[in-house]
């Protein structure tokens, strides 16, 4: 069976996508020449390995900053997955780095018989310590995400990095066959997958050897962070009728060290990064994957996947009642979610080692109460 044949005659889809995105963007390209994204280069395994930074444009302190890292798929690049995806608002919003990194024959060295040789897991820990010699990032909240063969890179960071990468989201990408039985890590690993149920790409039934079904790979990492076999479903709203997809979020929640794996199910969705501001292909309008991405990655870091943190002494809030923000100092990393007085959960926050700030200001005026993962003593505040 001629693997590599079989592959690169779906990936057509990737190239002309690839092309696509240059021509109508190329008014975006100039635009962008003026914001906050940079290129660098490191030597990697002997290779001279490029990426993308994109800085979010509100930096204005020293803080130790998020770092996720964005892989394009097959036969793409850094630029295009930039402008693609459309993550650097998101960044800008949020406060977080985004890194693009370029593949070596513009591929992902996923254990594939063709496309990349290149040892990527090598490049990506290089690029983390640079990235933490060279800039204040919080080296214990840095993820992985990608589209197609990005994704699949994504997965494969998860088995081989997992001291390195906080959590991982896939698109439109899974994992090889071969690989499910070698990730032989120990570690709870955060698991997103987005699928499209008409990927004729990366089909999300399957295609042997090259890659795993969707649904088969979403039970292996349930299994393996031992999250509850049923999951929560939640449709989304159909906000765009005319998409000709409708999606639903499975949640696997309550894995070892508060893991958790998430499975957004685009039902008619074809390869593609939902919420994209072009159509490649089919794709769904009613959510935006860098958006879901950054709010599930936030609420992880490696002390977390690693080991409960024993919040055996509070975090202190500040000034209370509060008006806009919600300060809270703590020894320790923490998850935590903000709750009405009927018990409703309206916000979900992480807090680092030190002092932090909670946006409660679309909050009403009234009592709440914040509750830390792995403590059962609530904490009341006023908002005003």
């Amino acid at each position: 069976m001629n693997i590599r044949k079989i592959y690169t005659s779906t990936i057509t889809k990737d190239i002309c996508k690839s092309a696509m995105i240059v021509i109508v963007f190329i008014s975006v390209i100039l635009e962008m020449s003026g914001q906050t994204t940079q290129v660098f280069s490191l030597a990697s395994n002997g290779i001279n390995r490029s990426f993308r930074i994109h800085f979010p444009s509100n930096i204005s302190d020293t803080k130790d900053r998020p770092v996720v890292i964005n892989m394009h798929g097959y036969g793409s690049n850094a630029l295009e997955q930039e402008i693609y995806t459309q993550m650097d608002p998101v960044a800008d919003k949020e406060g977080f780095i985004v890194i693009y990194p370029d593949g070596i024959n513009a591929a992902w060295n996923v254990g594939w018989s063709f496309g990349s040789t290149a040892d990527d897991v090598l490049f990506t820990s290089d690029l983390i310590d640079y990235l933490v010699n060279n800039y204040s990032v919080d080296k214990q909240r840095i993820y992985a995400c990608g589209l197609s063969n990005g994704g699949f890179m994504s997965y494969y960071l998860a088995c081989n990095l997992p001291n390195k990468i906080a959590a991982i989201a896939s698109v439109a990408g899974s994992m090889v066959p071969a690989n499910v039985g070698l990730c032989s890590t120990n570690v709870p690993m955060p698991v997103m997958q987005i699928h499209g149920t008409n990927d004729q790409v990366v089909p999300y039934t399957g295609l042997s050897p090259i890659s795993a079904p969707i649904e088969s790979v979403v039970k292996f990492w349930v299994d393996h962070n031992g999250c509850q076999k049923t999951p929560t479903i939640t449709p989304f709203t159909d906000i765009n009728t005319n998409d000709n997809t409708t999606s639903e979020r499975y949640v696997y929640a309550s894995g070892k060290n508060g893991s958790e794996v998430q499975f957004i199910k685009v039902t008619g969705g074809a390869h593609t990064w939902p919420g994209a501001i072009i159509d490649i292909d089919v794709t769904s309008k009613d959510f935006k994957a860098s958006e879901e991405i950054w709010a599930f990655f936030k609420r992880f870091s490696l002390q977390i996947n690693s080991a409960v943190s024993d919040v055996s002494v509070l975090p202190v809030l500040g000034s209370n009642p509060v008006h806009e923000m919600l300060f809270l100092t703590t020894a320790v990393p923490v998850e935590g979610s903000i709750y009405n007085l009927s018990g409703q959960r309206l916000i979900d926050f992480y807090s680092a080692v030190g002092e932090n700030s909670i946006d409660v200001t679309k909050l009403s005026a009234g009592q709440y109460f914040v509750k830390f993962k792995n403590s059962n003593v609530p904490v009341k505040f006023v908002k005003w």
